[in-house]
Order: structure tokens, then C-alpha cells, then sequence
């Protein structure tokens, strides 16, 4: 395994104590995840997305890295309305990408896309990334320029044994089933690893809005897990 995967899975983490303003627009809040007590019914989605073929992950490996930056990870883009940078091409000069590109949902995404829509969130581009069996994603920020730092969305299928989502400095997520989890990907270090046997499906995205109920779910969750 990456020595650095080994690392911050095995690191004892400060926790993230620092004082929080919730933000009017509340997804502009700057806490690194919060999780959103939904009882989404993830056995239908999960059903769903085990159907849909996925593309493998492939990454540039340079002369200088000894081991893969991600290893065992899969993702299908289910649907993109072309809009969405989700990384910069250069940080110092602040240029995003370009846009992902457009995808068009079909008869099973536009399912996926009805369940999301009834809890109340607007999506722009919603994926499934899969993380198989010995699989890691090493850590990183993807630093963008979207405007509200939780407008990613984490939705876990399954939990499986040995499977684990870590961010620096708060440590791990406990993942619930039927929780949404907003993820502030761009400002904390995340990674996750899958040191078990079974895959490990989540939908994963970026919101463009959410309903004044989630909002005020939102701000009860974080007022209630940070110091605010």
C-alpha cells in the first residue's frame, strides 16, 4: 500500500474544534462535512447503480511516485448538465478546467435523479464511484472555484467492512446508511480506502440547490456537531 494511505488511515487526528459562523447561505459554510439524517432507502439505489457499467480510473503516474495515486476506483458519470469545474488547472493563477462535460441521464439515471430530486436537491452532475476490494483514493483537496464548499454531496450505497472515509484534521466519518453527507472536498484533505473484500458504492456530486427544509436540516446539523 501507499506509505501515505497507511499513514493518515493510521494517524490518530486532532478533531476540528475551531469556532464555525453558519452562514445565511448556509452551504457556505466552511465545516468539513456534515451529515443529513434522511433514511434515504439506499437498497433501491444500490440495486440500481449495480446495473450501470463503470469506466476504471486511470491516473499519470510520474517518474518520481513509487506507488499509484488511486488504486481499484471506478466511476460512471450518470448524468451532467456541463456546467461543472470540479478541479483548477492552475491553482496560482486560479484557471478552473473546463466544464465536465454534458451527460444526459438515461431510464435508470432519471430514476436515480427522481429519488435525489424528492429529498429535495437539485443536482448538476451526480456520479457513482466505486471503490473495489485493496482500493484507495490517496489524500488530496480537489481545489475548484465553486462558490459554496459543502455544494458536494456524499451518499453512501453500502458500508462495507474495511471501508473508511477519513479527513484531516476531523477524522473519520461515522457513515450511517440513509445519510446524505455534504463534503467540503476543496478545503479539507480527504481520502478513502477499502481494506476489505467487498466493493463499496457511493453517489457522489455537486448541488445546485436544496429546499428551505434541507437548508434548515443543514444548519441544525451543524450547529449541533461544531462550535458555532
Amino acid at each position: 500500500m501507499d506509505p501515505l494511505v497507511k499513514d493518515f488511515f493510521q494517524n490518530t487526528f486532532p478533531g476540528f474544534h475551531s469556532d464555525v459562523v453558519v452562514e445565511n447561505d448556509v452551504l457556505l459554510t466552511n465545516v468539513p462535512v456534515v451529515s443529513l439524517p434522511l433514511d434515504i432507502d439506499v437498497g433501491e439505489l444500490l440495486d440500481l447503480v449495480k446495473t450501470i457499467p463503470l469506466d476504471f480510473v486511470k491516473r499519470k503516474i510520474y517518474p518520481y511516485e513509487q506507488f499509484p495515486r488511486i488504486q481499484e476506483w471506478y466511476q460512471k458519470a450518470l448524468w451532467s448538465n456541463g456546467n461543472v469545474s470540479p478541479i483548477m488547472d492552475d491553482v496560482y493563477y486560479k484557471k478552473s478546467c473546463s466544464p465536465f462535460e454534458a451527460v444526459l441521464p438515461d431510464n435508470k439515471s432519471n430514476q436515480i435523479k427522481e429519488i435525489l430530486s424528492n429529498l429535495g436537491i437539485s443536482i448538476d452532475l451526480c456520479m457513482i464511484s466505486v471503490i473495489g476490494a485493496n482500493g484507495y483514493i490517496r489524500p488530496h483537496r480537489d481545489i475548484n472555484l465553486i462558490k459554496h464548499p459543502l455544494a458536494y454531496f456524499w451518499l453512501p450505497l453500502n458500508n462495507p467492512l474495511g471501508n473508511e472515509l477519513k479527513i484531516y484534521p476531523y477524522g473519520t466519518v461515522d457513515v450511517q446508511l440513509g445519510n446524505l453527507y455534504l463534503l467540503n472536498q476543496k478545503n479539507f484533505v480527504h481520502s478513502v480506502i477499502n481494506t476489505g473484500n467487498e466493493t463499496r458504492y457511493v453517489l457522489i456530486g455537486w448541488i445546485n440547490d436544496i429546499s428551505d427544509e434541507l437548508q434548515k436540516l443543514v444548519k441544525q446539523s451543524i450547529i449541533s456537531s461544531y462550535n458555532t
